[in-house]
């Protein structure tokens, strides 16, 4: 709808890669935030990816705070 003119969107830039639409990439301003929720079975464990990628998230979560406080 964005590439037809019918309206406007925020998206990460990777959605924008390669060049595959034809809109016009802006950007903001305003400090932004993403929440980011991690789902698994009730009564199961999660698997071993899963654990991996807690792990990454935490790791990029730290490492983006160390970024913030300077």
């Amino acid at each position: 709808m964005v590439e037809s003119g019918l309206g406007v969107s925020i998206v990460h830039d990777l959605i924008l890669h390669p060049r595959r639409y034809r809109v016009a990439r802006l950007p903001l301003d305003a400090t932004q935030f993403r929440d980011v929720g991690i789902a698994v079975k009730k009564d199961s464990a999660p698997s071993s990816i899963t654990k991996l990628f807690i792990e990454h998230v935490l790791s990029w979560q730290e490492r983006l705070m160390e970024f913030v406080r300077i």
